[in-house]
């Protein structure tokens, strides 16, 4: 990406990482109504950074499942196994 710092026009953008505290990076996803991450990223997450943005992260594929809501703020978001959540990322789409 040319500009680090532009946000998607869909409005959101989402870095997911292997090991808390955005270590180890996986993949960004960015835009759409939902987006998964490569098939060999699928719940591995266990953080995640959403450049300022707002997004829900889904236990399942389609932005389906159990979710949680990550903005900034958003407690536990550079720690999901607070949430319950490490390991079960499937899905990312921006919050309605």
């Amino acid at each position: 990406m040319l500009w680090p710092d532009f946000q998607e026009a869909d409005g959101w953008r989402a870095t997911i990482y292997d090991d808390v505290q955005h270590g180890k990076t996986l993949e960004t996803l960015s835009g759409g109504p939902c987006q998964e991450p490569k098939g060999y990223n699928n719940d591995k997450a266990s953080s995640i950074n959403t450049w300022g943005g707002c997004v829900v992260i889904y236990s399942d594929y389609m932005c389906k499942g159990t979710n949680k809501t990550m903005k900034p703020g958003s407690p536990h978001h550079k720690d999901f196994k607070l949430l319950h959540f490490d390991n079960v990322l499937s899905s990312i789409g921006p919050c309605p």
